[in-house]
């Protein structure tokens, strides 16, 4: 992993261009399935003093990191309440989504990197 690290550093731009892309495409479907999860567990209830909720759907937002050849993409969900869902109350059970939808992700994306630094002539061994 570390030897992929190094490699993906010292990539030329046009590389960096597609790892790039595909970088974004485990963000993207990291929050696309944070967001399908919490769409099923919409409420209608108003929150607190009558006022709507801010729902979690709507809450999860995706930042570009910008380095000189760093790709990065940070997955937030920015509710105050995001934690309750995730790792449940007294009354509530725990729903674990973003920590298993990331890592699921993750691993999809370090194969597609992989992928392409071998399609681009690069040996990739070590991980």
């Amino acid at each position: 992993m570390d030897e992929l690290k190094a490699m993906l550093r010292q990539l030329p731009e046009e590389l960096t261009d597609d790892a790039d892309t595909v970088v974004r495409q485990a963000a993207d479907q990291t929050a696309a399935e944070l967001k399908a999860v919490y769409d099923r567990h919409r409420s209608s209830k108003k929150g607190n003093k009558g006022r709507s909720p801010v729902h979690l759907a709507d809450s999860v937002v995706i930042r570009r990191m910008v380095r000189p050849g760093l790709v990065r993409y940070r997955v937030r969900v920015t509710a105050p309440h995001a934690h309750l869902f995730e790792y449940g109350t007294y009354r509530a059970e725990a729903n674990p989504t973003l920590v298993p939808a990331a890592i699921r992700q993750r691993s999809l994306m370090v194969q597609g990197l992989i992928d392409l630094m071998r399609r681009r002539g690069f040996e990739v061994s070590g991980v």
